[in-house]
């Protein structure tokens, strides 16, 4: 995780925040105090490190109702 967080902040010249999401990322609050403890002394304290609590199955049940959606209000106009 380090090494890909600090590749990417390289790419987009600095960073704003770290963020954890889903399974291990909400639920294993000590990997994001590891991660944040080891990269704080590179990116300072300006760097927020955040858990954002995800809802995986809402997403997917709103995606696929769009995509039924949109099929049957194409038939509809046909």
């Amino acid at each position: 995780i380090k090494k890909y967080v600090g590749a990417y902040a390289a790419a987009m010249k600095g960073l704003d925040a770290v963020i954890f999401t889903a399974g291990i990322g909400e639920n294993v609050p000590a990997i994001k105090n590891i991660v944040a403890k080891d990269l704080r002394p590179i990116f300072g304290r300006r760097v927020k490190f955040l858990i954002v609590p995800t809802n995986e199955e809402l997403l997917i049940a709103r995606d696929t109702f769009r995509l039924i959606a949109k099929k049957y209000i194409s038939k509809g106009d046909k």
